[in-house]
């Protein structure tokens, strides 16, 4: 059963923000990086892994950057803290903390994977097995928060091509 609907909410925010993290590294091939290193890394406004636009003009640029930061703030702020101590609060923080997450995971799964000699020497090692064993080792679980069905949460299990937000 679904952390979130077992009533495990804040444990769901650190699980999620693990997975979009994990995520960011299956999309990118980024395996050698983790948190704030890895975000910076991939969504860098100068020769980005991953854009989310074209990148060709200043507004394009600004919101590349933006979007780093946002993940970068992600990382240091919700995913960070789950990692040394039991976060708490109120419920609707947490769900609101997973449709960040949410958010920023289907922005993963839109971002173009930029191409080219620049990007093939930054390229690192799959992990054991390369992706596909990744994948089949690590199942996931999505939990589309948005649009509500009827105000519930809905799940769904994925084995493959995971959706956001990843639950592991």
């Amino acid at each position: 059963r679904g952390l979130v609907t077992d009533g495990y909410h804040w444990e769901a925010v650190f699980a999620a923000a693990k997975a979009l993290v994990n995520y960011v590294k299956e999309r990118s091939g980024r395996h050698d990086l983790d948190g704030a290193p890895l975000v910076r890394a991939v969504f860098s406004r100068n020769g980005p892994l991953l854009a989310f636009n074209d990148l060709a003009d200043q507004t394009d640029m600004d919101e590349q950057e933006g979007m780093m930061h946002l993940f970068e703030g992600t990382v240091l702020g919700i995913r960070n803290p789950g990692g040394h101590t039991f976060p708490e609060g109120p419920e609707q923080r947490a769900i609101e903390y997973l449709s960040l997450l949410s958010l920023l995971a289907y922005r993963v799964q839109e971002a173009k994977r930029k191409k080219g000699p620049e990007r093939d020497r930054d390229r690192v090692a799959q992990p054991p097995g390369g992706p596909a064993a990744y994948n089949r080792r690590n199942t996931v679980c999505c939990v589309t928060l948005w649009p509500p069905l009827d105000g519930q949460l809905s799940t769904a299990r994925q084995s493959r091509n995971p959706t956001p937000v990843l639950f592991p």
